[in-house]
């Protein structure tokens, strides 16, 4: 819907021309693509793909906006949204939540479909997935660089090596690479010092991890 003509006013004259009765997504268009198209372009003058999340408009038609700007790739949060995206004719998702196994029946079809790619952050679903999984996809390892929601502690590289060497054994899984929250950590430093603490924890990671991920 396009609400440029309301002139982002989101009072109750708003909300009476839209005749808006109860909570509803209402997105200003031009804004949005604009936004979209801006994004695009930072990730083509950086040489880096944008694959964006689609979990805050959950939007087939907003989707489009995307493909519009040449995007080919899309992150999810859910299996259930994969489906949904899937069904909105997307080839590459990627579910940026660690794996449920739980899920299994439905990852393997979205995968025989689909280029899927999963999140994982420990070794007992990597095991699981070897003998669960039917169809080939890729894997991201969740690296936690000091937020402590989820992911692998970043100092742990042992434990993200033996993710990588479970994956190496397995014809059916490839190493994607690593996915890194942008959050801050929860400890009192200035905003430059936990950044700097943040980015070396994520180097010791990727550095470390670099001879196992090369062997495949």
């Amino acid at each position: 819907m396009n609400t440029s003509q309301f002139n982002g006013v989101a009072g109750s004259g708003f909300l009476n021309k839209l005749e808006i009765a109860k909570p509803t997504f209402v997105v200003d268009e031009a804004v949005c693509r604009r936004n979209i198209a801006r994004m695009a372009g930072k990730a083509r003058e950086a040489g880096m793909r944008f694959r964006p999340h689609f979990k805050t408009h959950q939007s087939a038609a907003i989707g489009e906006w995307f493909r519009e700007e040449g995007v080919t790739a899309i992150t999810v949060s859910s299996v259930t949204m994969a489906r949904y995206f899937a069904g909105a004719g997307w080839k590459e998702i990627t579910i940026a939540f660690p794996v449920n196994i739980r899920e299994m029946e439905e990852i393997n079809r979205l995968a025989a479909e689909v280029q899927l790619d999963l999140l994982v952050e420990n070794e007992i679903v990597m095991n699981h997935l070897v003998n669960q999984l039917k169809e080939p996809v890729g894997i991201w390892i969740e690296i936690d660089t000091g937020y402590h929601r989820t992911g692998v502690d970043a100092i742990k590289t042992r434990v993200i090596d033996q993710i990588l060497e479970v994956m190496q054994r397995n014809d059916r899984m490839k190493f994607s690479g690593f996915l890194i929250s942008c959050a801050m950590p929860a400890v009192r430093a200035p905003r430059a010092a936990s950044l700097d603490w943040v980015t070396s924890l994520s180097c010791v990671a990727l550095s470390s991890s670099s001879n196992a991920a090369s062997r495949r």
